[in-house]
């Protein structure tokens, strides 16, 4: 988690007392890498890691990869071009890819590694990471979904939740609106990087059939079309005319399907 000190970051977390308390845990044993200081730490050396994920790679195993920072999504990329080769259809992924770097999803796009978003970090403590824990330019380009779809379709990219890491219940509109306004959810008017915001249309598409693409399971889910389960929501509000900023309050689930086989209801007043 990059507020707690272990993004492995290339510039040092802000200097203040709460990242002196937080920020950096002691390094790991060997055989992990020195790090620099005040950067946040690598779990693993290149050779370990690179033991690790051949080995799963060389099984036809389908390889995630937790990486913060732009140490971390460094060395997991460099070792994803060791193992791949043109043409694969893996669907290898990248899990939150915090504070990735346009350089890090153009290749992420020419090698067809997948990054999954937790753009909601943003929901919670936006204003944190930019007044107390990385700053401006870096908040800005956390979870840059703006910056992906430049090089990678939108329906092979997703976004989720991570509890416990944030606080309250799964809410996946929360989730949407916050990839569509980059905004904290106490304040409509700080916009964490504004060239990263996605359509709302994007966003559906990041929760549906993005996830399901990455899972190898988009001709069975992620979707409405004939031969696919019918798996789906009745909302309250058509998510399209929603004020964007209301996305996480003015819609209600008033039906859910699974195989066709309705589970949910919502019980009228």
């Amino acid at each position: 988690s990059p507020h707690c000190g272990t993004s492995a970051l290339s510039e040092p977390y802000l200097d203040n007392e709460m990242t002196r308390r937080l920020a950096f845990p002691p390094p790991p044993p060997p055989p992990a890498i020195p790090d620099p200081p005040k950067c946040g730490i690598l779990c693993w050396s290149n050779d370990k890691l690179f033991e690790i994920m051949k080995g799963l790679h060389d099984k036809g195993r389908q390889i995630a990869v937790h990486a913060h920072g732009e140490r971390a999504i460094d060395q997991t990329l460099n070792i994803f071009k060791q193992l791949m080769k043109p043409g694969d259809d893996r669907r290898h992924r990248l899990e939150h890819a915090g504070f990735i770097t346009e350089d890090q999803l153009k290749l992420c796009g020419e090698l067809g590694v997948l990054p999954s978003f937790f753009v909601y970090q943003l929901y919670f403590y936006g204003k944190s990471f930019y007044n107390n824990i990385v700053g401006p330019e870096r908040t800005n380009r956390w979870a840059p979904m703006g910056t992906a779809v430049k090089y990678i379709d939108i329906g092979k990219i997703s976004i989720h939740e991570d509890h416990p890491s944030f606080p309250g219940p799964s809410w996946p509109f929360a989730n949407i609106k916050t990839a569509v306004t980059r905004t904290q959810r106490d304040d409509p008017n700080m916009v964490f990087g504004k060239e990263n915001r996605i359509t709302v249309e994007q966003a559906i598409k990041a929760s549906t059939i993005g996830p399901a693409y990455q899972l190898f399971r988009d001709d069975e889910i992620g979707s409405l079309e004939v031969g696919k389960f019918a798996d789906l929501v009745i909302l309250s509000k058509n998510p399209y005319k929603v004020d964007p900023l209301k996305l996480d309050s003015d819609i209600e689930i008033v039906e859910t399907y699974i195989g066709d086989r309705c589970n949910f209801i919502k019980k009228r007043a």
